[in-house]
């Protein structure tokens, strides 16, 4: 099959294309990142630059669209959100309608239903974004949405967040924590449960999506769900670490984390600080229905992974990954739970 996958250089793209490769596809990524990988045909562009994009429609064969590339939450401009997430999923449906793309799958995310009022989740909760971040997820979707109403071949995955394999970004925050055996936060106590997604399963639900005849969305998330607190002891006992766990629910340190993040001087949002105490999961009945699809990897096993990968690309060059891939360096971050 032919690919074309947006995002192709980053943490899910890159993983994305090593899962669909494997069954010798033929792959074409855009990205703005530049990518040596030579396992797809690499085209360094913004997606905002339509003509490019149409020109690689016109001279390339597309069976399916892997609509991955979108800005995160880590982004600092609130209004990139709008203006890229939005605009590239317009751009995408464009020529997805116009050279008459077999497939569409638009990668999602659990941010379109905001703080849960309880969970599990299922794919018919209503979605109600907290950030900028999950309404341009959200607004996407209504635009695939619209297209599914006419018949299009498109699926919406969500997938909860997702761990393993080289994924930092944040979680190279708690990571530095548990390495200098510095104190790690947690509201709750941590008792709440907290789903999370392998980033291998999540790519073998991209490639069973590819050839599946199901229109609509589909949540995805691992199958077992763990308390906070279960993945911070199991991490601090699989790395002899000395971090002690303490709660922090109206704690002195949650006011100066808002000032923070308000000025920009840490790489969160309001929405981290709201979600990170509650239980958030789903169920994925439907994507193991749908997909014939199961997750392989347990949340222990993602999480060690992707420490292991931490502690082995300490000092490499971040030049050329995306957010997620990158390791924070934040003084702030890393030594102000110092005060607790």
């Amino acid at each position: 099959m032919n690919y074309l996958i947006t995002g192709g250089s980053g943490y899910l793209g890159s993983e994305l294309i090593k899962t669909l490769d494997s069954e010798n596809n033929n792959i074409i990524n855009i990205d703005i990142i530049p990518s040596e990988n030579q396992n797809s045909k690499n085209y360094n562009i913004d997606i905002l630059d339509e003509k490019s994009v149409e020109e690689i429609f016109k001279n390339n064969k597309v069976d399916c669209i892997i609509h991955n590339l979108a800005k995160v939450p880590l982004a600092k401009n609130k209004r990139i959100f709008k203006k890229v997430n939005i605009k590239a999923t317009e751009i995408i449906l464009k020529f997805f309608n116009k050279f008459k793309i077999k497939k569409l799958i638009f990668i999602s995310s659990s941010a379109v239903y905001g703080v849960p009022l309880h969970s599990p989740i299922t794919e018919s909760t209503a979605r109600e974004p907290a950030e900028p971040y999950g309404e341009s997820k959200k607004i996407s979707e209504d635009l695939c949405f619209d297209e599914i109403k006419k018949g299009k071949n498109i699926i919406i995955l969500r997938p909860r967040t997702v761990i393993g394999l080289n994924r930092f970004g944040i979680f190279s925050i708690l990571f530095d924590w548990i390495k200098n055996d510095l104190p790690i936060p947690v509201f709750s106590n941590g008792l709440n449960f907290y789903q999370f997604v392998d980033i291998r399963d999540l790519s073998e639900a991209v490639k069973l999506s590819s050839v599946s005849d199901y229109n609509g969305a589909i949540n995805i998330g691992s199958s077992d769900v763990k308390r906070i607190i279960e993945i911070l002891n199991f991490l601090k006992t699989k790395f002899n670490s000395k971090s002690k766990i303490k709660n922090v629910d109206n704690s002195i340190i949650i006011k100066i984390g808002f000032i923070f993040q308000k000025l920009g001087l840490i790489p969160l949002h309001d929405y981290h600080f709201k979600v990170y105490g509650k239980d958030v999961y789903f169920d994925i009945e439907h994507s193991k229905k749908v997909l014939n699809w199961k997750p392989k990897y347990s949340t222990f096993n993602s999480f060690e992974d992707s420490y292991n990968h931490f502690l082995k690309e300490d000092k490499k060059d971040e030049k050329n990954k995306s957010l997620h891939q990158k390791k924070i360096k934040n003084f702030l971050m890393k030594y102000v739970t110092l005060i607790l």
